[in-house]
């Protein structure tokens, strides 16, 4: 009884075993074009990259997980290729941000050669400050949506630094100095009364004497 039990509970590691393996990938032949040291947002690119699956069972990949491919590129488009034996066995395009391919898409006998050819084209996305940009990020979810630990496989690249802008400079406007019309001098006002009061008396005078009746 004792070494019944003993079997059983060795059948059922076995099972749960093999249940929980887990399929490897390895990413071979990436490439982004144009290349660049850093990339200025906007800048349009296409880059590549061939996931061989390596597997850790008897399977290539658990038919209950998922890859999912992800990008940060802006307005992406995928081409997604499952090659079995050098021959292509399924092709998934897409436009978006994600991808997923069902594991039973990748889920082959370990005698097979089960690969993913990647490849996305896309815009260089606006950042905020300087930093990097994920270009391909590969990894598996397992059967109930979660994320396998240490399963990511990821290429980024750097943001260009963007050169501070200044404000434009404003024109400067200054008024026109106004035309000043000269004003008479309190001296030219002053020998202009003077002569006017000596004037009258004398013509009164004058007026007043008997030379106007000659």
């Amino acid at each position: 009884m004792t070494r019944l039990c003993g079997l059983v509970l060795a059948g059922l590691l076995i099972v749960l075993t093999a249940s929980t393996t887990v399929g490897a990938f390895v990413g071979d032949a990436f490439t982004i074009v144009p290349y660049q040291p850093a990339y200025t947002p906007g800048t349009f690119v296409n880059a590549s990259v061939t996931l061989v699956i390596t597997p850790a069972g008897t399977a290539t990949f658990p038919s209950g997980y998922t890859l999912t491919l992800a990008t940060g590129l802006s307005d992406a488009i995928w081409d997604v290729r499952v090659m079995v034996d050098g021959t292509q066995a399924a092709v998934i395009p897409k436009a978006g941000d994600r991808v997923f391919v069902n594991g039973y898409l990748l889920s082959y006998p370990d005698s097979r050669d089960v690969a993913v050819a990647v490849q996305v084209r896309g815009a260089v996305p606006a950042m905020a400050g300087n930093g990097s940009f994920i270009v391909i990020d590969a990894y598996e979810l397992d059967n109930g949506g979660y994320e396998v630990p240490g399963s990511h496989e990821v290429y980024a690249r750097e943001v260009a630094v963007q050169p501070a802008t200044t404000p434009a400079t404003q024109p400067t406007y200054t008024n026109p100095t106004p035309v000043q019309t000269p004003q008479p001098t309190k001296a030219g006002l002053t020998w202009a009364l003077l002569g006017s009061t000596l004037i009258v008396p004398l013509v009164y005078r004058w007026r007043s004497s008997g030379l106007e009746r000659l």
